[in-house]
């Protein structure tokens, strides 16, 4: 995979403040190519990043070009591949190793405790589903112990760091048509 920011223009920053700029990866670019994607949320479409699937890979089979993966990244606003998109099973569960010591030292430890004011509910009507996402808050453990045992959930680490990860599943693809427009718009910015 090409490096996130290898086309990025270079700039002297002063970052010790002692009179030796360095060479320096401007940043701010990123901003400005995001902002040629941002009025575009109309062309989107959601995307489902499966197991092990790679920004490069789902480059290819969204644009026919593995390169245009940081289109990707642009169009979710992501920074840092490394911790803005998702574990592989494999990297979750040592992430999870590193940070409670093991899989069952973060089951173990909680996290949060949460009020869940409304349940994940399903609707079939005429063959249309109809789903309703459940409403939870977060409390506090005295809140957590007066509440009904039925609208309360006691959230693990190993649960609550799943879900974030789980999270990242969902991004969103700019449709395809667009890409020639934002790599000519492209262009400009980096000259």
């Amino acid at each position: 995979m090409p490096h996130f920011f290898e086309n990025h223009p270079k700039t002297l920053y002063d970052l010790h403040k002692k009179q030796r700029p360095l060479v320096m990866t401007n940043l701010t670019v990123f901003y400005k190519l995001q902002q040629l994607v941002v009025d575009r949320t109309t062309v989107m479409y959601e995307h489902t990043i499966a197991e092990g699937e790679r920004p490069d890979t789902i480059a290819y089979k969204a644009y026919d070009d593995a390169s245009l993966d940081w289109i990707i990244f642009l169009t979710n606003q992501i920074v840092d591949p490394r911790w803005e998109w998702p574990l592989t099973q494999q990297e979750f569960n040592k992430y999870i190793k590193n940070k409670y010591g093991s899989v069952s030292g973060a089951q173990g430890t909680t996290h949060h405790y949460e009020y869940i004011d409304q349940g994940l509910t399903k609707v079939v009507h005429e063959d249309v589903v109809t789903i309703t996402p459940e409403v939870k808050y977060e409390i506090d453990l005295t809140t957590y112990n007066a509440t009904t045992p039925s609208k309360r959930r006691l959230v693990d680490s190993f649960t609550y760091e799943d879900r974030l990860n789980e999270e990242k599943r969902n991004i969103r693809l700019l449709d395809s048509s667009f890409i020639q427009q934002i790599l000519t718009q492209a262009e400009n910015v980096f000259d």
